[in-house]
């Protein structure tokens, strides 16, 4: 006889809901690198496997290896970010059919691109009883501006 046969009704039902809304086992996936143009947007694609909403769980994005500091943290449905990082980062979306958060985007969005962006950034999705990382690669190139034809 299963377990469900011998609960309450309202036990059973609380049971099922509760099991329904715990993040399934999940892998972080991410493209190796991207390449941008110094003053424009980067998306950093990053995204839960397989697709599942991420509204519930912790995202922290995090640039080298400085893992005190995120650049950016998803928990509780509140985002925030470093005060250097304020104004420029948000998610953004890995491509045109992306669900964003609700189907598991989790790609940061880095406006106004500066040197110091490059480099290696971790995604970091946890749960209750999942935690995963992924890493992409920031390669930001300078503009050349009014010298271009001295460079030729």
């Amino acid at each position: 006889m299963s377990l469900l046969a011998i609960l309450p009704r309202s036990t059973a039902a609380l049971l099922f809901l509760v099991h329904a809304t715990t993040a399934l086992d999940f892998l972080v996936m991410s493209s190796p690198s991207v390449s941008v143009q110094r003053g424009h947007t980067a998306t950093l694609p990053c995204w839960v496997e397989p697709t599942q909403s991420a509204e519930l769980l912790e995202v922290l994005w995090y640039h080298r290896n400085d893992v005190d500091l995120p650049v950016m943290r998803y928990s509780n449905k509140k985002v925030s970010s470093l005060s250097s990082y304020e104004g420029r980062v948000s998610f953004g979306s890995r491509g045109v059919t992306s669900g964003g958060l609700a189907s598991g985007d989790v790609s940061l969005e880095l406006v106004n691109v500066t040197l110091q962006d490059s480099g290696k950034y971790i995604c970091s999705v946890s749960s209750d009883q999942i935690h995963d990382i992924a890493v992409v690669t920031l390669a930001v190139t300078g503009e050349c501006g009014d010298n271009c034809e001295n460079l030729l």
